[in-house]
């Protein structure tokens, strides 16, 4: 009995698909095949240009695009796209609709953004004048580029129809090191050159003014001249008066122009009256006053301590160029910090030796000590003077 039912209702849904057959009714889930893509190079540069788009139809092409900046032009079974400049630094996108009799295709439409890019952003030189060359990508020629330095002492050009960049600087007469930037404006994007241009021997070495305070609160402003060698920092404190504090420079001769100075150094003689001692650098933190509260501290476990220069160029003040730094740096016993180092002592000893058992006195106590270079031509010694007034930290 089963069997037969079930061929029974074979019957019945072969009876209602023949019907539906002979029926004149549309299928609604049919749809029209797409339109054949024989060949597409749809992508256009950022200058602008055409693209042809190739269809396999058997009635009258027809063509639309979704964009304003993307036209198109049939010919047959061919359809050209045209698009106009794109100057912003993002690509684009247009979809072109192409029909033919029943049949219809989409294809997407890219052009590129406009590409602005310099080889080089960086030139290290020596203090000679010099012309300096770097190569630009620019994908769309006919777009302007417009030339702003930010220093007088550079100028620069680009020829769009070669790519090629010019940089002209001046001899630097300053005796400091400079550092001056140059902007190349396209649409509203820039491209920045830097150009370092120093001698390490003449304009980072050589005399500067070493500035300090008699106080932990920024009274008492003295200095001295000191002059920066490749080994050591020699401080003229008075005549007859030298110390030679051995210094070392962990970038070399390239910037940034770091200074180390370490802790317990002996540098030099003193002859006081009828006695000679033996001269050391220490440093200090005003707070813990690790000289006066914890002497056995200061001289058998600071040794790990290091106050560090960076020289760099400050703000110009009326007419002057501010070229030095502070000494920075921390106070380091047993492996843990303990402040920054706020002050530095020069101490006589009564023998070659950093102990508390030679200490003899402070010579010398020299609170947020720096040092500042003024420019050849621009104030000598009144104009550094004038600088180093600053406040306390």
């Amino acid at each position: 009995m089963k069997k037969i039912l079930y061929f029974a209702i074979i019957a019945c849904l072969t009876a209602m698909v023949s019907a539906c057959s002979d029926d004149s009714m549309e299928n609604p889930y049919a749809t029209d095949d797409a339109l054949t893509v024989v060949s597409n190079d749809a992508m256009i540069p950022s200058a602008g240009g055409n693209a042809t788009i190739v269809v396999q139809g058997d009635g009258t092409v027809t063509a639309e695009s979704s964009t304003s900046w993307c036209t198109v032009a049939v010919s047959g079974n061919t359809v050209t796209v045209s698009a106009t400049p794109n100057n912003a630094i993002e690509s684009r996108n247009a979809t072109v609709t192409i029909k033919s009799g029943n049949k219809k295709t989409q294809v997407s439409v890219y052009q590129e953004g406009m590409v602005f890019v310099l080889s080089q952003h960086e030139f290290s030189i020596d203090d000679n004048a010099a012309a300096l060359t770097t190569e630009a990508t620019l994908t769309n020629s006919s777009i302007p580029v417009t030339v702003e330095s930010k220093v007088d002492w550079i100028s620069g050009s680009l020829d769009a129809s070669t790519g090629k960049v010019t940089l002209n600087v001046t001899p630097n007469n300053t005796g400091l090191p400079r550092t001056g930037s140059i902007d190349f404006i396209c649409n509203g994007y820039t491209e920045t050159v830097t150009v370092s241009q120093f001698e390490f021997e003449k304009d980072v070495l050589g005399l500067y003014y070493f500035g300090y305070y008699g106080d932990s609160q920024g009274n008492d402003w003295s200095y001295f001249i000191a002059e920066l060698k490749e080994n050591e920092l020699v401080l003229y404190v008075d005549e007859g008066l030298t110390f030679s504090l051995p210094v070392s420079f962990p970038n070399g001769s390239m910037s940034p122009f770091d200074v180390n100075i370490g802790f317990g150094n002996y540098v030099g003689p003193v002859v006081l009256g009828e006695s000679t001692y033996a001269a050391y650098l220490g440093f200090d933190n005003y707070r813990y006053n690790f000289l006066g509260r914890y002497p056995q501290f200061f001289f058998n476990d600071m040794d790990a301590s290091m106050a560090t220069l960076r020289i760099e160029n400050h703000v110009e003040r009326s007419g002057y160029t501010w070229y030095g730094g502070d000494f920075g740096g921390v106070m380091v016993f047993d492996g843990d910090e303990y402040g920054d180092i706020s002050n530095w002592y020069i101490l006589a000893m009564t023998a070659q030796s950093f102990s508390q058992q030679a200490l003899a006195g402070s010579l010398l106590n020299m609170y947020y000590p720096y040092v500042e270079k003024a420019s050849n031509d621009e104030g000598g010694e009144a104009a550094s003077k004038s600088l180093a007034r600053r406040r306390a930290r």
